[in-house]
């Protein structure tokens, strides 16, 4: 095990277990878009198949400047439960910001410090995504849809087409970029981890947990967590050559899991039945 892999699994099991523990215990404040359902799950699939497209043909000033928007309106509405008030909220948010962007200019993007930035960055985003959209409603069946969506996509986009290695080419050199790294690339040890596989290892228990109880929760983070570390290992290692698409092994124990507590438990919880039986503070 390299100290590339040991960071970057670290950061995954601190995102997965905080985002969990943040859906516990700070109701985060939602945006008026309703609740999180199908439609939206597929106009998200719709717009993550668009995206690396932009990344690759864009200008990487454009591709930087939408990262920051993004990244800063995720922290926003991560901290802002926490910290509470405005001024204190967009300080800390444009902190956050201003050291990625500052480490990546005078470090490098290859830098074990800019690294380490970042990545504590993005733990922060998978924190505020996943409870944004489980805290929003959002049904175990559509984030089983999703998973399902994104394991094809992974495959065709990593395996079959060239657009995940492009993206990930792209997006290492930039600050704020989606990517859970570590080691140094400038003594070939870099490792890098998509966030959308991160995020899809902290939302699936959470809205597990929701419809069907705290044990689908526990085993859907184990499962998550799992499949991360023995697919970063297995390419740290060297026993795999080649990007591994998480997905395309996450998604159909997502699936499986979904089939068997769906089979058991007739129904899913909703949200105030969720509130009622674990005794959350209303939302």
């Amino acid at each position: 095990m390299t100290m590339a892999s040991i960071e970057v699994i670290g950061f995954v099991l601190a995102g997965v277990l905080l985002a969990s523990v943040y859906f516990r215990h700070v109701p985060i404040t939602r945006p008026p878009i309703g609740v999180m359902n199908l439609t939206d799950t597929l106009v998200f699939m719709f717009g993550l198949v668009v995206t690396p497209y932009l990344y690759v043909f864009l200008a990487p000033t454009s591709v930087g400047v939408m990262l920051g928007i993004v990244v800063l309106s995720i922290l926003y509405f991560t901290l802002e439960p926490i910290l509470k008030h405005r001024l204190l909220v967009w300080s800390s948010c444009l902190i956050i910001v201003a050291a990625d962007v500052g480490a990546a200019l005078f470090m490098g993007t290859d830098d074990v410090a800019f690294l380490f930035i970042n990545n504590a960055t993005l733990l922060l985003a998978v924190i505020g995504v996943s409870n944004l959209w489980a805290q929003s409603g959002m049904r175990a069946r559509d984030v089983t849809i999703l998973a399902a969506a994104l394991a094809v996509y992974d495959y065709v986009a990593t395996w079959r087409l060239p657009v995940m290695t492009e993206l990930f080419t792209e997006l290492s050199g930039l600050p704020l970029a989606p990517l859970f790294g570590g080691g140094a690339s400038s003594v070939n040890t870099s490792l890098y981890l998509g966030f959308g596989d991160v995020l899809m290892a902290a939302l699936v228990p959470l809205v597990f947990r929701k419809a069907f109880g705290k044990q689908a929760g526990y085993i859907a983070l184990i499962v998550g967590i799992s499949t991360i570390a023995a697919s970063v290992l297995l390419v740290s290692s060297g026993v795999v050559s080649v990007a591994i698409p998480v997905m395309i092994v996450l998604g159909p124990l997502d699936v499986v899991q979904y089939i068997c507590w769906r089979s058991s438990r007739r129904s899913e919880r909703t949200t105030f039945q969720y509130l009622l039986a674990e005794s959350v503070k209303t939302r």
